[in-house]
Order: C-alpha cells, then sequence, then structure tokens
C-alpha cells in the first residue's frame, strides 16, 4: 500500500507545501537471504517540501518566482531487502518501497512572457 498526504498554504506570495510520502511493509514468504534470514520488508516514510515565491512585486520581476524543492528531507534510506543472489537492481534495497536517491534539492527560477 502506498499513501501520499499532502499540505499546502499560500500566504501573500509565498506558497508552501509539505508531503508525506507512506509504502507499507510487507512480509516476505519464503524467507529471503542468507539461510532465509529475512522475513519482513520495512515500511518506508519520507517527507517532501516545496517553497515558491512570486516576484511580482515590479515591472522587471512581473511573471517571475523562485522555488525550492527538497524531497527526502531527512534523507531516509529505504528499506533492506536482503536477495541472496546478486541481481542488479534488486541486491540491498527495496527499490519497489521508494526511491534510492537520498536527499535531493532543487532550486529554480521561472519567468514568463
Amino acid at each position: 500500500m502506498q499513501l501520499r498526504a499532502m499540505v499546502g498554504a499560500q500566504i501573500g506570495a509565498l506558497r508552501a507545501q509539505a508531503a508525506l510520502n507512506h509504502t507499507a511493509g510487507y512480509p516476505l514468504d519464503p524467507a529471503v537471504g542468507f539461510n532465509g534470514q529475512q522475513t519482513h520488508v520495512s515500511s518506508f516514510d519520507v517527507v517532501d517540501l516545496f517553497f515558491k515565491y512570486d516576484l511580482s512585486g515590479n515591472v522587471v520581476f512581473s511573471n517571475a518566482s523562485v522555488s525550492l524543492g527538497i524531497s527526502n528531507v531527512f534523507d531516509r534510506d529505504p528499506p533492506v531487502y536482503k536477495l541472496q543472489n546478486i541481481v542488479i537492481g534488486l541486491n540491498g534495497y527495496a527499490s519497489n518501497s521508494g526511491g534510492t536517491l537520498g536527499r535531493f534539492i532543487q532550486i529554480g527560477v521561472a519567468k514568463g512572457f
């Protein structure tokens, strides 16, 4: 099960949003890993933030904005998946439980004409 909950607010020229991404854990039957050691993959929760500020205060900056996006704010690692055979993309982390990128920061500037 995957769930995404978002909350946001517009305060004057500032837009702020926070999102919680949840992926539920799941059992592994049969167990995986060396001697069948892993029987469960843990749940995975990631928080994302987004901010946007409109700079339309004067003629030069009309229809312009700056933004900041932070994915995986707390730099959470995805849950461990101990597959005993080396298979590209599956050994080490449960990639189907969320991204393996780590914290990612984006800065943007936009201008409409």
